[in-house]
């Protein structure tokens, strides 16, 4: 008999989830524990989900979604080509690394531990969809002669690069701000103020 999955369980399972690994990291959340508090036992999660990890990701999609609507809309007011890089840098390398105690920190070391993430839930097509997004909002401030850069290649991989490093930056107190380095880039690609 096929079993019939209830979104309000798939929907316990990534609530409970998220809170787990928001309060505890990807290492202190087990299957265990995000099943006790779904309410639901272990096995059932596997009906829903292969792996740890592919439950990461379907938490992480749309959080990720949600902070770049916020972005999106952001940068709709801001004028100052400056102003609008300056936004998307820091949301990407401030805002998304702090952001619900590092929760971004899980997908890193959730995928640092994995051997093979493509056989655990990992979709590729997410992450160019998230630099596509990203690039198009860069391509926007720059200057003609650097509009070549923000194509979803090494300028756009270098920055979601840059996240995974903040991620775990944020962990270690004392570190040098985030704002430098925006500034740093900023100055590279727009010019000095």
């Amino acid at each position: 008999m096929v079993q019939v999955k209830k979104p309000e369980v798939r929907d316990a399972i990534l609530t409970a989830a998220g809170k787990l690994l928001s309060q505890r990291g990807y290492h202190g959340t087990t299957v265990t524990a995000i099943a006790a508090d779904a309410g639901i036992t272990p096995s059932t999660i596997y009906c829903y989900y292969s792996s740890k990890l592919a439950i990461v990701y379907a938490v992480f999609v749309p959080w990720l979604n949600a902070h770049m609507a916020r972005l999106e809309a952001k940068l709709a007011g801001l004028d100052s080509p400056r102003e609008r890089l300056r936004a998307i840098l820091l949301t990407m390398w401030r805002d998304i690394p702090e952001a619900d105690n590092g929760l971004f920190n899980n997908l890193v070391q959730a995928v640092a531990m994995t051997t093979a993430p493509t056989d655990k839930g990992y979709a590729r097509e997410h992450l160019i969809d998230f630099e596509d997004r990203v690039a198009a909002m860069i391509v926007e401030t720059l200057p003609e002669h650097h509009r070549h850069l923000a194509q979803r290649d090494m300028l756009i991989h270098t920055i979601f690069m840059a996240v995974d490093g903040y991620a775990i930056n944020v962990k270690f107190p004392g570190s040098t701000p985030v704002t430098n380095a925006v500034e740093a880039m900023c100055d590279l690609l727009i010019g000095k103020e």
